[in-house]
């Protein structure tokens, strides 16, 4: 499906945009009569037959109108909306850097194969991206064993990926297409042969960056790794990375200095990840002292991006990912209000393997489940506005996952130009599952999430409105959006469906939304690519039943 950017009111038979016809014949003040005509004004100018209303000329005799003044006067103003935050309202794509586009034809994606797609990432409706940049210990990439977090120096890139030069063109480039630049900033763990732990195996002044205990302390921790011929062991992320010790200032400090250097290039946000592992195996006590000095550590970014110490001052969003404290014992005890929002990608690890009793019902769980953990817990809960768009995007678009970005159906996937062989697979069915296929066919799944990525962009109720889940039935995720105000509903409403199961399956859409859209007028505005019953901006009634097939979905505005 394609998304039409007109949005021009239809007449009654949808064919021709409505003109209105407009006619005052009497005020309360004696004497004034004004008439609409479709065709000529006063100075015998032709109108253009699609206007609506007066002239400036016909509004001027009523300027000085006692009664009209009154009017002016006492009808009270439209209520402000708040602009949301960019982070809020855009939509987010990650891109694993040495799979997404090889522009020097080495078999590895780099920083200029991004700034060479970044067009069309814009004009499939993404806003910000959030990349790879830090340099990883190993010196091949191997596809299942790939930890960009696997850090050994903070000042510097990638190689692989290009030169810092290369990713501020690539940051620049972002920018001047209007959109924002993210990248992964590892807080909790270093690389083994980072310099900082080089030294603190050694003794040297780093030896406070880490979390030691006497080896024979922790000999049974597997948590813990003990070197020959050492008396201390490290506390270690899965048995390699060393963690570093946030109740050390000096840590705060040293990480500080890295961030900023990103914001003066021109970074827009960061992803912090594995914060869980800071504080899963401390004392309680000394766990909320290194909680406590990160949560002051996103503040004194946001505060420093905000400064005029910086080249461009702007709104930084720092970010987590929740997989990270779900497995916390005393995840209430989490106080990180500095956070701008956390990403909950559940939804992506569910598969066939994982759900015996079927995708939908992995979905509805999932979704339960992540609502309520953000209710109970002190986490921003920003993110419900997120992993209802996401849910939205998996439910209407076939999840087709492959490690090795498929541009087009040549030789390489249009990944490289060379001769070097990718070290990631492509799919088998990459002459259909490909960027350019998808993009210029008449109706597909890439059509369809630009299509959400737009909507997503023009109407705050569907990006960060309220959502009500209607009860799993027959394998259908079925969930309404809309914003509430204090005593009243405001704007549209979206109903969303999806059928997982393998018959046809009538829904009833009205369930999920507040009562006074039952009267209100609905029409159809995306429709899954394999959906020939309905097509977008086909006007239904709020009482029609919805009939889905089997993988179909579809997207109802009501308004």
């Amino acid at each position: 499906m394609d998304a039409d950017d007109s949005r021009m009111p239809l007449s009654e038979d949808t064919k021709t945009p409505q003109v209105y016809k407009l006619e005052i014949k009497e005020s309360s003040y004696e004497g004034i009569q004004a008439t609409f005509s479709p065709k000529f004004d006063e100075n015998g100018i032709k109108r253009d037959e699609k206007m609506i209303g007066l002239t400036k000329n016909e509004l001027e005799q009523y300027c000085n109108d006692p009664f009209w003044k009154v009017v002016r006067c006492t009808i009270p103003k439209c209520a402000t909306i708040k602009e949301p935050e960019w982070w809020r309202k855009q939509v987010s794509y990650q891109i694993f850097t040495p799979s997404f586009r090889d522009s020097n034809d080495d078999g590895i994606g780099d920083f200029n194969g991004i700034r060479e797609k970044l067009n069309d990432l814009r004009k499939t409706g993404i806003k910000t991206i959030l990349g790879d940049t830090y340099n990883n210990h190993s010196k091949e990439i191997i596809q299942d064993d790939f930890i960009p977090l696997d850090v050994i120096d903070f000042t510097s890139v990638d190689e692989r990926f290009g030169t810092m030069n290369d990713l501020k063109l690539l940051i620049d480039a972002t920018h001047e297409l209007d959109m924002h630049f993210t990248m992964d900033l590892p807080i909790s763990t270093t690389s083994a042969s980072h310099k900082w732990f080089k030294s603190a195996k050694a003794g040297g002044d780093y030896v406070g960056y880490y979390i030691w205990k006497e080896a024979l302390d922790v000999k049974d921790n597997p948590n813990y790794i003990v070197e020959e011929g050492k008396k201390d062991a490290y506390l270690a992320y899965d048995g390699k990375d060393p963690i570093l010790d946030w109740s050390n200032p000096a840590v705060k400090k040293s990480i500080f200095e890295v961030a900023k250097s990103f914001i003066d290039m021109g970074v827009d946000g960061f992803h912090v990840d594995r914060i869980g592992e800071l504080i899963k195996y401390l004392p309680k006590s000394e766990g909320y002292v290194a909680l406590s000095m990160i949560n002051d550590f996103i503040g004194n970014i946001r505060d420093y991006a905000n400064s005029t110490e910086t080249p461009s001052s702007r709104e930084i969003a720092v970010f987590s990912s929740l997989s990270d404290f779900t497995k916390l014992q005393d995840p209430d005890g989490l106080n990180l209000s500095n956070l701008a929002y956390v990403i909950d990608d559940s939804v992506t690890k569910l598969n066939n393997e994982s759900c015996p009793n079927g995708i939908a019902q992995c979905l509805h769980s999932t979704l339960i489940t992540s609502f309520k953990w953000f209710n109970t817990t002190h986490l921003p809960h920003a993110c419900s506005s997120r992993i209802t768009t996401f849910l939205v995007s998996i439910v209407l678009v076939r999840k087709q996952i492959y490690w090795l970005m498929q541009w087009n159906s040549s030789e390489y996937r249009g990944f490289t130009a060379g001769s070097q062989k990718s070290f990631f697979s492509t799919m088998l069915n990459y002459n259909e599952d490909n960027f350019q296929t998808q993009s210029t066919g008449y109706r597909s799944p890439l059509k369809t999430l630009k299509a959400v990525a737009k909507m997503h962009h023009r109407d705050y109720n569907f990006a960060l409105g309220e959502t009500q889940l209607a009860p799993l039935t027959q394998d259908v995720i079925l969930f309404g959006r809309f914003y509430q105000s204090t005593n009243s509903f405001n704007g549209a409403a979206y109903l969303i469906g999806a059928n997982f199961g393998t018959s046809d399956v009538e829904i009833d859409g009205m369930s999920v939304l507040p009562d006074n859209y039952m009267a209100a007028t609905a029409e159809i505005a995306i429709v899954t690519p394999n959906v020939d019953k309905y097509l977008p901006r086909d006007k239904i009634s709020s009482f029609d039943k919805i009939v889905l097939g089997p993988k179909q979905g579809v997207i109802i505005k009501v308004q």
